[in-house]
């Protein structure tokens, strides 16, 4: 390759790498993966609390709890075979909070989304939604939990935009106070700009090799003229 086809190559690659492309940011969001372990005698939930890492991605809130569902037989997911429960076994009281942090760029607009079913019954209202503190406008329809049994769940989704503050941010989603047996998760969702948007050292020392090139032909077609 030519030093001028070289040099465009790298101009190319860096503004590739300067980019900041729409990407899914959450891990994990439909509760699929982790290292499972039943609460007994309940066969198919585990409580997640503290400093339980087995919900790969997730944490609960400090002095919280919620319950991961999986391969369940009394609920059906939206998706797959796992969900999360924010009552917990039964109505365990403060609700669960689901934590996860995931890279942004500040002052780029992000879309939040989930997959929800809720007591009607509750008094509660469902969930609060966070990213760094700062509550996040839900837009959408609960779904309806209408009771124990594979297809008990009817699933809808919810959806709002934030706008990143920082490098990283903390997404949280809390059941929100008062009297429920279900308030299910599933399919939660970010997508954004992704936190790549500068070129990475090795893409600038190619740039710079390749300007580097170029001034050096350009100083030999000098010379030999």
């Amino acid at each position: 390759m030519s030093v001028r086809g070289t040099f465009l190559a790298c101009l190319i690659a860096a503004m590739s790498a300067g980019s900041a492309g729409a990407a899914e940011l959450i891990v994990n969001g439909g509760f699929e993966s982790g290292t499972f372990t039943h609460d007994p005698p309940y066969p198919t939930y585990e409580t997640i609390s503290g400093s339980n890492s087995d919900l790969t991605g997730w944490t609960a809130g400090a002095g919280t709890s919620f319950v991961w569902g999986f391969n369940t037989t009394d609920i059906n997911s939206y998706a797959g075979s796992g969900f999360v429960d924010l009552t917990g076994v039964g109505n365990t009281v403060p609700h669960g909070i689901l934590n996860q942090t995931i890279s942004t760029v500040a002052g780029q607009q992000y879309t939040f989304s989930v997959y929800t079913t809720l007591d009607p019954n509750a008094s509660t209202v469902g969930i609060t939604v966070t990213a760094d503190l700062s509550a996040i406008t839900l837009a959408g329809t609960y779904g309806t939990w209408v009771g124990y049994s594979p297809s008990g769940a009817i699933w809808r989704q919810l959806t709002g935009n934030f706008t990143a503050a920082d490098s990283s941010t903390i997404i949280s989603i809390a059941g929100q106070a008062g009297s429920s047996f279900m308030i299910g998760l599933d399919n939660v969702s970010v997508t954004g700009p992704d936190a790549v948007t500068v070129p990475e050292a090795s893409t600038w020392a190619l740039m710079i090799a390749g300007f580097a090139g170029l001034g050096f032909a350009m100083h030999r077609r000098r010379v030999s003229a």
